[in-house]
């Protein structure tokens, strides 16, 4: 792996674009009669990280259309349709126009030059973001999402920036504020589920009280829910961990830009 002190910038561009999306709402650019805020966004966000971080080397994620998890669990992130269907016809079109610019995003970011851009079919930007994590194990590394899920990520030369917040988050801070190791993140999330996701979790167990079972200190009525919901845990674990099996790898190569 190449070895440098400057930090490999992984993003995760669906969730970049989305933030963008929010964030540039006030603001309708238009070119040739295409809606740029999104991308104005997404451009400013990742040059703002560049300079912040002293780093050219980008690496950029995106979630592919189909999901390999539900095929383990066919209710996986379905709530999300529901919630299109419920949204009004302007959100529904806004919606629409987002998903464009981010199928054109990857095309676009190749035309420029850059050529770590990823995207495989059956799995998201967390995957590939995890592989990456994994394979270039020595590097420093910048994960940039507010998807809770890549905390699991932390570690001593890996960090995960919160692009709404601008914070910076290290495998310390998270051992401080929950008491177990990142890599033990989706032990805890797997009693909890996620809502977002659509994944239910043990009925009644939060944050605090899946630390206290995932450390042997729960209650006794908790440590019985735990073995009647292990079954659905074990699922839930499967869903959570990082990269997704049969990830494929990923390759970094130099790019052929100057940000």
């Amino acid at each position: 792996a190449m070895h440098t002190s400057t930090p490999l910038l992984l993003l995760d561009c669906n969730n970049l674009c989305h933030r963008a999306y929010h964030a540039m709402k006030a603001m309708r650019f238009n070119y040739q009669g295409n809606k740029t805020s999104v991308i104005y966004g997404f451009f400013k966000s990742m040059i703002h990280l560049c300079k912040e971080h002293h780093s050219d080397r980008v690496c950029f994620f995106f979630d592919s259309k189909t999901s390999k998890r539900g095929k383990v669990y066919s209710k996986y992130k379905q709530n999300r349709k529901k919630s299109f269907q419920e949204l009004s016809l302007k959100e529904q079109k806004d919606a629409i126009e987002m998903r464009q610019v981010i199928k054109r995003l990857p095309n676009q970011l190749r035309e420029i030059g850059f050529r770590n851009v990823f995207c495989k079919k059956g799995y998201e930007a967390d995957d590939l973001i995890a592989q990456t994590c994994a394979f270039y194990f020595a590097e420093k590394k910048l994960v940039v999402s507010n998807d809770k899920d890549l905390l699991q990520l932390l570690a001593p030369n890996t960090c995960v920036v919160n692009p709404h917040k601008h914070s910076l988050i290290t495998e310390k801070m998270f051992r401080d504020e929950y008491g177990v190791d990142p890599f033990n993140w989706p032990d805890i999330k797997a009693m909890m589920g996620d809502s977002s996701d659509n994944v239910k979790g043990i009925y009644g167990i939060g944050l605090v009280r899946a630390v206290k079972l995932f450390k042997g200190q729960g209650t006794e009525k908790d440590k019985e829910k735990l073995l009647e919901g292990q079954k659905m845990v074990d699922r839930n674990h499967k869903l959570f961990k990082l990269p997704y099996e049969g990830c494929p790898r990923i390759t970094i190569q130099k790019d052929n830009v100057s940000v």
